[in-house]
């Protein structure tokens, strides 16, 4: 792409994020400028790089922060890869616009990340030998939801993991047997 046709794209894309309400900082304009350039989906640490050509100050949590608040407004759509790193893509307006219209689906699917990230936070993922494969579902225990709520983490960049046991488990396990 020209470099006058980057300033243009660019420019548009500014502009969505201010009508969406996002304050373009300095390191948020760098990285916006290195999704605009990459023209196809890439990994966040691909974008940091990208992003520091035009301001070394950027971090790669911040590149995560923005990328995932893109996501959240429906600008950006994540692309989990298994055993990968999730790769991240600018939306084409139309689908943009979209995502806007349907305003309450996407009331509710800010809900289920919300709750995505607040189960990160609250330690329900634990460290697998396997390079971070998801775990196989118990038998009997729900795998159509197990694998239902897999899908809906993958398309916001998260892997669901087995809760780790607890003491109270081990004991209530005991006392079950």
């Amino acid at each position: 792409m020209k470099a006058e046709a980057i300033e243009e794209v660019f420019g548009d894309w500014q502009q969505r994020c201010k009508a969406q309400g996002l304050t373009l900082t300095v390191s948020r304009r760098a990285m916006l400028r290195a999704c605009v350039e990459a023209q196809a989906a890439c990994d966040a640490v691909s974008l940091l790089v990208a992003a520091q050509r035009y301001h070394p100050g950027v971090s790669i949590g911040s590149v995560y922060r923005f990328l995932r608040e893109l996501n959240r407004r429906g600008l950006l759509q994540a692309q989990a890869q298994p055993h990968a790193r999730t790769l991240w893509q600018l939306r084409h307006p139309a689908s943009t616009d979209a995502a806007q219209d349907a305003g309450d689906i996407r009331r509710l699917l800010l809900q289920v990340q919300d709750l995505l990230h607040a189960l990160e936070h609250r330690g329900l993922h634990e460290q697998t030998d396997a390079g971070g494969a998801l775990p196989a579902p118990d038998a009997g225990h729900g795998d159509a939801a197990y694998t239902l709520l897999q899908g809906i983490a993958a398309q916001f960049g998260y892997r669901l993991l087995a809760a780790p046991r607890t003491s109270v488990q081990s004991s209530f396990d005991k006392v079950r047997a």
